[in-house]
């Protein structure tokens, strides 16, 4: 067992299986995204390690079992110059860390602008940020989830999804 700094909460068994289970709902959203067909799936990332090793994980994964074209990039490059050039069908995920708010409002702006599918993977966002974030009411392709209980654990529980459809 690890031992506990003065400033952290313990982890109750209680705590680690609402994690779970909301792992495991964010989950069905992906998986559910990712069942339409696309004819590219990005996965991007805005911020620094964290971020790009949730990408990282969900790339190798879905590079392994579906047949569509699975592509890692940064979500600078994905927005000035993917979306704006691209015609085809194509998804964006998005993994962002706090910090990486002012990327993910010009991935929000251009995903819309352009029609590409966009689901992000957040902290939680500033007000005029959720004002202009997709929901998945009114846009049924897109969506934002804010404040997810630990992105990697997100990444791992769709890919797990995936598996087991194909």
């Amino acid at each position: 067992m690890l031992q506990l700094t003065r400033d952290s909460t313990p982890l109750t068994r209680e705590k680690l299986k609402r994690l779970e289970k909301q792992a495991e709902e964010l989950a069905k959203r992906i998986f559910s995204f990712l069942n339409q067909s696309y004819s590219e799936l990005y996965l991007t990332y805005a911020g620094t390690r964290y971020a790009l090793a949730a990408a990282t994980l969900g790339y190798w994964v879905l590079r392994q079992i579906t047949t569509t074209s699975v592509r890692l990039e940064p979500i600078e490059a994905l927005i000035y110059h993917i979306v704006a050039y691209r015609e085809e069908n194509i998804a964006v995920i998005l993994f962002a860390e706090a910090g990486a708010e002012n990327i993910v409002g010009r991935a929000i702006d251009a995903t819309k602008l352009t029609g590409v599918s966009l689901v992000a993977v957040t902290p939680p966002l500033p007000p005029v940020l959720k004002a202009r974030a997709p929901s998945e009411e009114s846009i049924g392709r897109s969506c934002i989830r804010e404040n997810p209980p630990h992105i990697c654990s997100c990444s791992c529980q769709a890919l797990r999804k995936t598996r087991q459809k194909t």
